[in-house]
């Protein structure tokens, strides 16, 4: 493996082939000394000591006029190879303030970035009001003099139920909200920087923006730990910061983005690439949902070539999704197989798909209205479910992280159904209007993404803005990470302006099919 580690002294070095990063601890701070592109030679570096890489306002130090930040102990440093990774873990500690920290950086075999996130745990709580204004977070620093000209900020959105613009590119000001920001210079040398968090209007209220941009330095901002949720009873980890080189071209740029993401989270063809039909697109699934109902679809599912089928809403003893986001409790029963529509389980199900060589997938919510409390009951049932049924597909809708706590234990219940099952990945909902949920760049690991729901049913479905969306996306993330929908274009032609030229009945199946075909094809209807 090209990735390495080396100590000299209290220099530490993290690298493979494309990058190298070197921290020096020193005088009470550890901080990052050079930063070198190796495939050019360049040696990115502006400053060293002199100020925090990391800094939480009122946790690790104070903002007056300046950062006073309190002196750091290292205390241990431990290498840990992974089978195309090496991590190194710097353990640290705040005496002053009661803070035990953890600084994790990556290296990747096969991409020019280094990734670091932090674990904190804080005896103390954070000066100063819980709820008043924002504070000056910073998750990672590097000590950088960008032109102003060279920088690109990319800002992407979710809640896909109210919006079809979902890629915006700037020049970014002092503070920006972007995920991303790139920067290519005269010279041809570039760098990116990638905040791996909730998109910035789906973040709690913590820090002014997702990255910080100054004469010497451009610093990542936010922990995604607010000051009320630190906690001496464990360590909380933070969001990932990571910095990438490339030379040449802006779209260099976006293939260094892509060769990271498939070296953090490589895809396996047999759990990641799949043509899935799932019949909530026609708004009739809850009224039809039955074991009769569901055998004649996967029947259309061979004829169609569909590979997986998944059961939405309606399978369930329970009632729909509505009760859930109303503020139901949930109790046991509520996620049992519904008797009356399927007296014998699942069971007919799996048979009738190993039988036609199809997968089967499962729609669920899990219990955001306890902050996925419960997330061991839940993860245990889904569990038995594929075990029993062979469910490879799960899709989790109306997600909600409204806290700390919410969103860790809703990673602990895709981590602990993946831990008995590695086949098995999840369909991650970004849909919701009013809902925070992961985006882009925060869970990619546990599976794809839900994109957005489209029907002709409310003439929201338009085939160009369909292909629109997955175009800009597909610059920033895999489109196998993606899935795209077609719909049954023979209905709700009244629904749509007369002569309208981009409604759904101009175009062909052909062609609708063919703008998914790019990412995983959603087949957004029932049987015809």
């Amino acid at each position: 493996m090209s990735c390495y580690f080396v100590q000299e002294g209290q220099m530490f070095t993290l690298g493979n082939r494309f990058i190298e990063r070197t921290w020096v601890y020193g005088k009470g701070n550890f901080a990052t000394a050079s930063l070198l592109n190796k495939l050019t030679g360049r040696r990115w570096l502006n400053s060293h000591l002199d100020e925090p890489e990391f800094f939480y306002e009122g946790l690790t130090g104070m903002l007056n006029e300046t950062i006073e930040a309190a002196e750091i102990e290292l205390l241990d440093v431990k290498v840990k190879e992974g089978e195309h990774s090496l991590e190194a873990s710097f353990y640290l500690r705040i005496p002053f303030h009661g803070v035990e920290l953890i600084r994790h950086a990556y290296a990747y075999e096969n991409a020019p970035c280094i990734r670091t996130f932090l674990e904190v745990k804080a005896h103390n709580l954070p000066r100063g009001d819980f709820f008043g204004s924002l504070r000056h977070v910073v998750l990672d620093s590097y000590p950088l003099a960008l032109e102003p000209d060279s920088l690109t900020a990319c800002e992407l959105f979710t809640r896909t139920d109210r919006t079809d613009e979902l890629v915006c590119r700037s020049k970014p000001e002092k503070i920006t909200s972007a995920n991303l920001v790139f920067s290519l210079d005269r010279e041809g040398e570039g760098a990116f920087f990638l905040k791996e968090s909730p998109v910035f209007t789906d973040q709690r209220p913590e820090a002014a923006g997702n990255f910080q941009i100054t004469p010497h330095c451009i610093h990542t901002l936010g922990w995604g730990i607010r000051a009320e949720e630190f906690t001496a009873e464990k360590h909380l980890k933070t969001y990932s910061s990571v910095v990438g080189f490339f030379q040449n071209t802006f779209e260099n740029g976006l293939i260094a983005l892509k060769d990271y993401q498939r070296a953090r989270n490589p895809l396996v063809p047999e759990r990641d690439y799949m043509v899935m039909a799932n019949p909530w697109g026609d708004r009739r699934c809850e009224e039809h949902m039955s074991e009769g109902f569901v055998l004649k679809e996967l029947a259309a599912c061979r004829k169609l070539g569909a590979t997986h089928y998944q059961l939405d809403d309606g399978w369930q003893k329970g009632n729909g999704l509505r009760q859930i986001v109303n503020n139901r409790a949930i109790d046991e029963e509520y996620w049992q197989i519904d008797p009356e529509r399927f007296p014998n389980g699942f069971a007919p199900i799996k048979e009738k798909a190993d039988e036609l060589g199809i997968k089967l997938g499962l729609w669920f919510a899990p219990d955001r209205n306890r902050l996925y409390r419960n997330y061991k009951t839940e993860a245990d049932l889904l569990v038995r479910y594929c075990r029993e049924y062979g469910f490879k597909q799960i899709k989790l809708d109306a997600v909600q992280l409204r806290t700390k706590e919410a969103e860790d234990n809703f990673e602990k219940l895709m981590a602990a159904v993946q831990a008995q099952h590695r086949d098995v990945a999840f369909n991650l909902d970004i849909t919701g209007s009013q809902d925070a949920r992961g985006g882009y760049f925060l869970f990619q690991e546990y599976g794809n993404i839900f994109l957005e729901n489209r029907y002709t049913d409310w003439a929201n479905y338009y085939p160009y803005k369909t292909l629109r969306n997955l175009w800009d996306l597909a610059a920033f993330v895999p489109p196998q990470k993606l899935q795209i929908e077609f719909l049954n274009i023979d209905r709700n032609h009244d629904k749509y302006p007369e002569n309208h030229p981009l409604a759904p009945a101009n175009y062909s199946y052909e062609y609708v099919c063919a703008i998914t075909m790019f990412a995983n094809p959603l087949c957004w209807f029932e049987r015809i």
